[in-house]
């Protein structure tokens, strides 16, 4: 069969299962976004991240306006109607965190692909938030994917408890899946 083909029907059928509300019940999620390849994604407890874990995420509320006046994110179901984010922690409570513009440190070690973006495609500057150690019951988010994606080098940290779980990809069609 062809491969886009099986592509498609995979589609179809998260859709489909979305759709009847048991994607929820079966951790099934599908990312259309740029922030990680495009496909079907099993998502688990949200306790069992750690350092490197790809979660799914409510973005902090307190940059909600700022995305969706900007056009970063659409409607969803996470507080402040805004979707959740898929994204990867590279920072845990404790870890030193620091972003210039050749990109984020974590304890002292350069993060892969972190540069931040000084403005965004509007032209408009981008925020930056301020350095200094992860505090307990949060996390620093961030694609190591798209390099224009939306996360903690603008924003900062992020309370762990909008974790909804650990994300992990079933079936996905973007070139970009040869990055994780």
């Amino acid at each position: 069969m062809d491969p886009r083909a099986l592509k498609v029907g995979a589609l179809v059928l998260a859709i489909g299962v979305a759709t009847i509300g048991g994607a929820a019940a079966t951790g099934l999620r599908v990312n259309l976004t740029d922030s990680y390849p495009r496909g079907v994604w099993h998502m688990t407890s949200s306790d069992a991240y750690e350092r490197g874990s790809m979660v799914i995420a409510c973005p902090p509320l307190r940059v909600v306006d700022l995305a969706k006046s900007r056009g970063y994110l659409t409607n969803g179901k996470c507080p402040g109607n805004v979707p959740p984010l898929l994204k990867r922690v590279v920072a845990v409570a404790g870890d030193r965190v620091s972003v210039d513009p050749d990109g984020v440190r974590v304890n002292g070690e350069r993060v892969a692909r972190s540069r931040p973006l000084e403005a965004d495609a509007g032209g408009r500057p981008m925020p930056t938030p301020e350095d200094g150690d992860v505090a307990l019951g949060t996390v620093w988010l961030m694609s190591d994917s798209n390099p224009e994606s939306f996360d903690s080098r603008y924003f900062g940290a992020v309370e762990a408890s909008r974790i909804e779980g650990v994300a992990t990809p079933l079936m996905l069609w973007d070139d970009a899946a040869e990055a994780l």
